[in-house]
């Protein structure tokens, strides 16, 4: 029997720990298992819209005879409705589809937007067409908050798939903590730095594919010998030992089957002991390995979501533009310079300053030369942080997109324009705060010039 062990998320919802998934069931298979999983005691289901069996995730509850109140229901927003405009529809099929008035948890599935359409996977050119003119992961998570708290549709809102600094990004663009965080987590994947990090905001982790069961074929680390050897000493099943794992870390754990033996067998959990979670932990560093990387999908994802080496090759990655992340910034920074600095110097109130001051085009040209040297600053330090290489990439591409003239079909990319949007709108607003502010009439003070 399982312990019981309850999390209480940010917000004040308690969740059990331990829960049942539903990916990759086959259809016909799912509500059977879940009217199976109820009735041996689950109160916590994991759904998705894009596993396409909601409907007989509903079935399943109702034939269990569990009172949907009793049920912990989380499913997710898929990638093909990241546009605020979208969200709240895809979140209404969801809620018809497991005929339910709402959702416990609500969670953006990837940070990565599809095409927009009724086509859940949509592919182009053998690869998922990403959606590049998206508004990014911030706004469809503002989106998610407004949902939240102006109707009932949602007792709690998180992410799925997020990395630390897709994290990060929405958390410092709104001030709201996602309540969860569903990663890819078994022994074979310990990412230290995102799980201190959830754990240092409260985000509770959900630990899905515990097994390390995954669609790309990678060796799982159930079938380990030293976990099977480990499972054979405690007197457990391998599936047991992995679930203790992740709930001995205080992670939820969701493991997925249709056969009543094991739906029961993952229930009963048992408590892991730190002798032994350290030969798991050896185990699993030894044998490092995400199996659920988009970009090694059939068909691929050509984006970086997790930042593993294989990935770097991606041309797309989960970022945000330079004016929302940074330039707004660096303008406050340097409007506050030119006011309390630049400003008075320049009018004459300071001493030591040339006489070429009354000069009205040099008024003009002194400022925007300035700005362009500062410009040129902010581009380079932007370019050391990760989103700025990325973003110059980008830009690049989309000139040499621009030079192609031998291709009917050069465009440039969604990413590439808002790269330059941004860079554009940066350049415009530092010109005409400095530039602009030179035409001003000078004062009708004397100029101080300090003799030599």
């Amino acid at each position: 029997m399982s312990l019981g062990r309850i999390i209480t998320l940010n917000n004040g919802l308690k969740v059990p720990q331990i829960g049942f998934g539903t990916w990759q069931a086959a259809p016909g298979e799912v509500e059977k298992a879940v009217a199976t999983a109820l009735k041996v005691g689950y109160r916590h289901i994991d759904c998705a819209l894009v596993y396409e069996n909601q409907n007989e995730v509903a079935d399943g509850i109702a034939e269990s005879g569990v009172p949907r109140e009793e049920i912990i229901l989380v499913s997710k927003l898929w990638n093909n409705s990241h546009r605020p405009e979208l969200v709240e529809a895809d979140l209404d099929l969801t809620l018809s589809q497991l005929q339910t008035k709402y959702l416990d948890v609500y969670l953006i599935h990837w940070p990565v937007p599809f095409k927009p359409g009724k086509d859940l996977q949509p592919v182009a050119d053998g690869k998922k067409v990403i959606d590049t003119e998206a508004p990014g992961i911030v706004a469809t998570w503002k989106e998610l908050i407004r949902i939240s708290k102006e109707t009932d549709k949602v007792r709690a809102i998180g992410v799925s798939n997020f990395s630390k600094s897709a994290l990060e990004k929405i958390i410092d663009a709104t001030g709201v903590v996602p309540a969860m965080n569903q990663i890819e987590c078994h022994p074979s994947l310990i990412q230290p730095e995102l799980f201190e990090f959830c754990k240092e905001k409260g985000i509770k982790i959900t630990a899905y594919s515990p097994l390390g069961n995954n669609i790309t074929g990678k060796p799982r680390i159930i079938d380990s010998p030293e976990v099977k050897e480990i499972a054979k000493r405690l007197g457990k099943e391998p599936a047991q030992v992995l679930i203790a794992w992740g709930a001995k870390q205080g992670f939820f754990v969701i493991p997925k089957s249709v056969t009543e033996s094991r739906i029961k067998s993952n229930f009963d959990d048992f408590e892991l002991s730190d002798a032994d979670f350290e030969e798991i932990n050896k185990v699993g560093r030894a044998t490092r390995s995400r199996a659920n990387a988009p970009c090694e999908y059939n068909p691929p994802w050509a984006i970086n979501v997790f930042d593993e080496p294989y990935e770097q090759s991606q041309p797309l990655k989960v970022w945000r533009t330079l004016l929302t992340a940074f330039g707004s910034h660096v303008l406050t920074i340097i409007i506050f310079l030119y006011l309390v600095l630049f400003l008075p110097w320049f009018r004459g109130y300071i001493p030591n300053y040339p006489r070429w001051q009354q000069s009205r085009r040099l008024r003009v040209l002194v400022p925007v030369l300035t700005v362009t040297i500062l410009l040129g600053w902010t581009c380079y330090v932007v370019s050391l942080s990760h989103s700025g290489k990325r973003a110059i990439q980008a830009a690049k591409d989309a000139f040499h997109a621009v030079a192609d003239d031998n291709s009917a079909k050069t465009k440039l990319s969604g990413e590439g324009m808002g790269v330059m949007r941004a860079m554009a709108g940066t350049t415009a607003l530092y010109t005409l705060t400095l530039g602009v502010l030179g035409f001003i009439p000078y004062p009708d003070v004397p100029v101080r010039v300090k003799k030599a």
